[in-house]
């Protein structure tokens, strides 16, 4: 008789994605256990149990450990040198590996990865001191991204000239694309947990991904893309070359730039389950979060068809700061095929992704169209008391 091979899966971090991977584990027969150091996180109120404890807190990875046939990851912030020993103390998997983390956590080192295997991105340098002079062989405008400790926009500045301000701390600086399109294509990988050799791979078709400026978050995901089977089929490929690359188990997603003169060029690698891939929920035959733990769990890859067009929408919290409140929710639920995720975060900020609303259609166009109104109609902002 067939068993599922794990029984209990441990998640690093609370957050959203947590949250989604706990609706989908329980679908699947698994059981989880959440480590968080906010209380309030949105997975510890969905998790069978929590653990409140810092992410870089020893003690509490080793209980998460202790207490998990499994153990993977929804955020990438936490003490992976720590999480090495543990599963090489303990036999726990962790998946995908400490060591894979570090690599792609550090934006200098993930770049070098990606060097050596020929994968294409822009071109870049290390800067080390950012009241110096820029590196050899760049100008104004260029990119400059703090090593570690980046996501969401943070950790990444524009420099338009040489009176831009800058971000303090080790980066890299990067050529700034003249980008027509940037786009997000999700990779499933299974590997051999004795080799690390590939055993199953999917990728999902690239998505469309567009972005607010001033804050340089993702406000939208759209699929399909709306670029040729050739281009589609290149961003795949590139995807699955550089998520091999570093020896990545589960889902991986892969940020491009598609340039004007129409080259695809990685823009970074998040190897979790990533904000491009959440409309896989209801627009793909098997979403990204259940198909991160099949993945991890040994489990057989599910089907990656799009079922229906979509366009996501972020739902983003708007000023004044404080206690969640909302207005347009009944005039949001009447929109045919509109699907609201609600995190369940307070207090609301300004720029803080509250939700998601993912609307389908016959058409992309139709997709899109409904996406717009749902923005229109549904608000989220603080209160003060």
């Amino acid at each position: 008789m067939n068993r599922i091979p794990f029984k209990t899966v441990g998640i690093v971090g609370g957050g959203q994605l947590g949250l989604m991977l706990c609706d989908a584990a329980r679908r699947l027969g698994l059981r989880t256990v959440v480590l968080d150091g906010n209380p309030e996180s949105p997975a510890l109120r969905r998790a069978d149990r929590s653990i409140v404890a810092d992410l870089f807190d020893l003690e509490g990875l080793s209980r998460l450990c202790s207490e998990s046939d499994l153990v993977t990851f929804e955020i990438e912030h936490t003490d992976t040198r720590a999480l090495s020993k543990l599963a090489s103390d303990t036999g726990v998997r962790i998946s995908p590996s400490p060591q894979a983390l570090e690599l792609i956590r550090d934006k200098a080192v993930q770049r070098e990865v990606l060097n050596r295997n020929r994968v294409p991105q822009p071109r870049y340098a290390l800067w080390d001191d950012a009241s110096a002079e820029l590196p050899d062989g760049f100008s104004f405008p260029c990119v400059q991204k703090l090593r570690t400790g980046g996501y969401d926009g943070r950790g990444v500045a524009v420099l338009s000239g040489p009176d831009s301000p800058r971000l303090s701390g080790p980066s890299i600086i990067e050529e700034q694309v003249d980008v027509h399109m940037e786009l997000a294509v999700i990779v499933a990988r299974a590997a051999s947990p004795d080799t690390g050799e590939t055993l199953q791979v999917r990728s999902y078709e690239p998505v469309r991904m567009d972005f607010d400026a001033g804050l340089n978050i993702c406000t939208r995901v759209v699929a399909p893309c709306g670029v040729s089977q050739e281009t589609e089929r290149e961003a795949m490929a590139i995807a699955e070359a550089a998520v091999t690359a570093f020896g990545i188990a589960g889902v991986c997603a892969v940020e491009l730039f598609l340039a004007r003169d129409g080259n695809l060029l990685v823009n970074e690698l998040a190897p979790r389950p990533h904000n491009s891939g959440h409309l896989s929920i209801e627009a793909h035959a098997t979403s990204q979060f259940e198909q991160h733990l099949r993945a991890i769990c040994g489990l057989p890859l599910g089907s990656v068809d799009l079922l229906r067009p979509a366009a996501m929408v972020n739902i983003l919290g708007h000023a004044p700061a404080g206690p969640t409140h909302a207005t347009g929710y009944d005039r949001l639920l009447s929109i045919p095929e509109a699907h609201l995720h609600w995190y369940d975060k307070s207090p609301c900020a300004p720029g803080r992704k509250m939700g998601h609303i993912t609307c389908l259609g016959d058409t992309v166009e139709q997709a899109v169209e409904r996406a717009n109104e749902a923005e229109r109609l549904f608000s989220v902002f603080g209160q003060s008391d």
